[in-house]
């Protein structure tokens, strides 16, 4: 006798693998496409750095005041397994592209049970998947990164619910908010919850949230402590990037146009104002959509609070707006043709918008050329016009991936030879200020952009000099305290331009 196939229930676990992994991939292969166009400001390589501060033995520490120590942490499997700075990235790329699986699986545990229950997780995961303004968030760090995925994360475990997960509910929704603060305003739905969890659960979630957030306690008490008194010293971090001049309505109106109409199209704002009323309506989702609306009630109040709301503070709110319109589509799949028609109708931003190349490439050249110099030195940097150019902190990041040893390459000491960074200013008579400066032949060979050359001094004081025979004088000087910070975080003063 033949042995008895499985039960067709008994392979739902190994399609539904199938279809996250699937969800993951096509996530993953839209971010892809933008690699190239990832930008290398301290504000984006700062969680790289800081992830190598801990990891070559100084404190860990959040690389932004407002930040939060996941913005280390999720910095870590990227430095560790990138091989060189367009890995790292790479590797963050991938993460990122977590928040389509894990809003396809929230869907589905959320979803009442029901046999189109997958196709409102498929409609969810596909909606995270192309999302341009999550890709976006990729591209341009500071615009939220990793809250997406880490609030993707607190909705799937808060939804299967038990100790466990409101556990990590708990843990990660902290997690989100030390990777963008303006993720605390979701904290709001936390209302919703109220006759989901047990008083277990509660106790669960609560106990990890204070654990989680001990670490950011500890952070926020130090910035507190800058001297004008506790409470201001808070607020001049938290309104930092506030727009006093901009009126409340109109934040408020250029954040709803801009992150849904110009960002995701017409048809898709439509589409998901549709998915929320109907959801209201339906019994099954009502308390769901509730739990959506009360988190983006509350990022609106903390943005408007503190007058710094932009557009890009709502992208953390879209796992919550996918998962609920992937909800409304489980219990009522008709609808899912008249969202298309609003789709098909109004439009779509099919892809983000292209960016400039961000010149990742570029400083792998460079950074791989500056990890095959076998001697000690110092690298340094000059802009003679707009800061926005070659980063020391990029480039020293990228050697280190490229195998560069910091104990035996870098000194902070200012005697060793100096590499030194000249970003010209764009003008053809620019050129000139270097004309009879010592290049650096190797690294400045590979230091391929038309506006870079890349000096050697013999010492600092070398460089200093040179420096103070320019003219025009350079706009800025320095750039090696992220990598110093990041490399030699024993060294508590060292010299610098």
């Amino acid at each position: 006798m033949s042995a008895p196939s499985p039960s067709p229930s008994r392979w739902i676990p190994v399609w539904a693998g199938c279809g996250l992994l699937a969800m993951w991939a096509v996530a993953g292969a839209i971010r892809w496409q933008h690699l190239q166009e990832a930008t290398l400001g301290s504000d984006a390589l700062g969680q790289f750095l800081a992830a190598w501060t801990v990891l070559s033995g100084g404190a860990p520490v959040p690389p932004n005041p407002e930040g939060g120590h996941s913005l280390w942490l999720l910095g870590l499997p990227c430095v560790l397994i990138g091989r060189s700075l367009e890995g790292v990235f790479a590797v963050r790329f991938v993460l990122g592209a977590l928040v389509a699986p894990l809003g396809a699986a929230a869907a589905w545990v959320w979803a009442p049970p029901s046999r189109t229950r997958w196709l409102g997780a498929v409609v969810t995961g596909l909606m995270l998947a192309w999302d341009p303004g999550l890709v976006d968030t990729l591209v341009v760090s500071f615009r939220g990164y990793g809250a997406p995925e880490l609030v993707a994360l607190a909705l799937l475990a808060a939804g299967l619910g038990g100790r466990l997960g409101a556990g990590i509910a708990g843990a990660s929704a902290v997690a989100a908010t030390g990777q963008h603060p303006m993720a605390a305003g979701l904290a709001l739905g936390v209302v919703g919850l109220v006759g989901r969890w047990g008083r277990q659960e509660w106790q669960w979630a609560l106990g990890c949230l204070v654990v989680a957030a001990l670490p950011r306690l500890v952070w926020l008490w130090s910035l507190g402590s800058c001297g004008a008194g506790f409470m201001e010293c808070l607020g001049t971090v938290a309104t930092g990037s506030a727009e006093p001049d901009v009126d409340r309505l109109t934040m408020l109106k250029r954040a709803f146009w801009d992150r849904f109409v110009v960002e995701t199209g017409p048809g898709v704002a439509l589409a998901l104002g549709v998915g929320l009323l109907v959801g209201l309506w339906e019994r099954h989702t009502r308390s769901l959509t509730a739990v959506v609306l009360l988190a983006g009630l509350g990022v609106l109040l903390l943005g408007l609070g503190i007058q710094g709301l932009r557009p890009y503070h709502l992208r953390a709110l879209m796992p919550f707006l996918a998962v609920a319109v992937g909800c409304v589509i489980s219990v009522r799949p008709a609808l899912l043709v008249a969202l298309a028609g609003c789709v098909v109708g109004l439009g779509i931003r099919w892809t983000a918008p292209s960016a400039p190349d961000g010149g990742v490439r570029g400083v792998d050249a460079f950074g791989a050329a500056l990890a095959s110099v076998d001697v000690p030195m110092q690298v340094e940097a000059v802009w003679f016009g707009d800061p926005v150019g070659v980063e020391p902190g990029a480039v020293v990041l990228s050697a280190r991936q490229h195998g560069l040893d910091p104990a035996r390459q870098l000194v902070v000491d200012g005697s060793g030879p100096v590499v030194l960074i000249v970003n010209l200013a764009d003008d053809p008579t620019a050129a000139g200020l270097v004309q009879d400066a010592r290049i650096w032949p190797e690294l400045d060979a590979a230091a391929t952009w038309p506006d870079v050359r890349v000096l050697r001094a013999e010492s600092l004081d070398e460089a200093r000099a040179w420096l103070q025979s320019t003219d025009p004088p350079p706009v800025v000087a320095g750039g090696s305290f992220d990598w110093v910070k990041a490399f030699k975080p024993s060294v508590t003063d060292h010299q610098s331009l």
